[in-house]
């Protein structure tokens, strides 16, 4: 038991850690989560942490001209770790949605919602009340912040943040322009 305790509390230092770089090094900001500091990450009554990869997929695809676009996002998250639900070690999250968005512009309006399913079949609805988008270097990082609405880990405040890799931004230029992108994406409960 011992060495399992041992295991998950790495694992989560581990993910603390990815975040807080991700975060504060990407969007070259202080990581502050409403007022909680990046220490805070490492408080042992984190409720959850998890690490996957995001696909976000468009119809039609994104140009350099806004339009209405369906919108298909499909995030699985590999790896989760939550002290105080320890049998949640995976999960995911598939929206479909309809927004005037273009290759300059790929956030959803604000607010967002979105329900995400874990594992052990328990879900987490979070209302996001900000979203930021930054590009760097050919990658958009997009930057989500809310509360749990309802479900597991109601009351928790969340962050997410996801890396998109673009693909050639001449792409956006040519009528088909770009149907799918993908990258790296963490979630945190606090």
């Amino acid at each position: 038991m011992a060495s399992l305790v041992k295991e998950n509390f790495v694992k989560r230092c581990t993910l603390s850690a990815l975040a807080c770089t991700i975060a504060s090094a990407m969007l070259g900001v202080e990581f502050n989560l409403m007022g909680q500091k990046a220490d805070a990450l490492l408080n042992p009554i984190l409720g959850l942490e998890c690490v996957g990869e995001n696909t976000n997929t468009y119809s039609p695809g994104l140009t350099s001209v806004p339009k209405q676009t369906t919108v298909t996002v499909n995030t699985t998250f590999t790896v989760c770790n939550s002290l105080s639900q320890p049998q949640i070690v995976s999960g995911s999250y598939t929206a479909t949605y309809q927004s005037q968005i273009s290759c300059s512009n790929l956030s959803p309006l604000n607010p967002y919602t979105a329900t995400y399913n874990w594992n052990d079949g328990s879900s987490s609805t979070v209302s996001y009340t900000y979203i930021n988008e930054v590009k760097q270097q050919g990658q958009i990082v997009i930057t989500l912040s809310g509360s749990v609405i309802a479900g597991k880990f109601t009351g928790k405040k969340v962050l997410v943040t996801g890396i998109q890799y673009t693909l050639a931004l001449t792409q956006c230029n040519f009528p088909d322009g770009v149907n799918q992108i993908s990258g790296p994406v963490t979630l945190i409960f606090i």
